[in-house]
């Protein structure tokens, strides 16, 4: 499953994380692509390959935690902006619909076409 897979949780965890931060601050969440690709040099410099358990339950954990705070939310706090990128205020819904979907689709797509290593099973299973 390797490190891409645990990106995609950890990118979970911060997509709801600005969810969070709006519904419990107000606050809108800047985001950065200069802050964005040094977190993401961080974690692939100072993590290992994770487990395969580890990365399924980063993922289910982190899957769920996303489901749950989107099903607590109001039809406003789910409109109310959570994310400036690119000038544009964004909504929950759109970090749901499309930065996080988004963000699962093309990794996934990059995971699925990585050759498999001998002894290792398909990269296509799903946790």
């Amino acid at each position: 499953m390797g490190l891409v897979a645990y990106h995609i949780g950890r990118g979970l965890e911060r997509q709801a994380g600005w969810i969070a931060e709006q519904l419990d601050h107000g606050g809108v969440h800047e985001f950065s692509w200069d802050a964005t690709n040094a977190l993401n040099a961080e974690i692939a410099r100072d993590h290992e390959l994770p487990p395969k358990d580890e990365v399924r339950r980063l993922l289910s954990e982190r899957g769920d935690g996303l489901l749950a705070l989107v099903r607590s939310m109001s039809d406003e706090q789910l409109d109310a902006p959570v994310l400036l990128a690119g000038g544009k205020q964004r909504s929950a819904k759109f970090v749901i619909a499309v930065v996080a979907l988004r963000h699962i689709r093309e990794h996934h797509a990059s995971i699925r076409a990585a050759p498999v290593r001998q002894g290792s099973e398909p990269t296509s299973s799903g946790p």
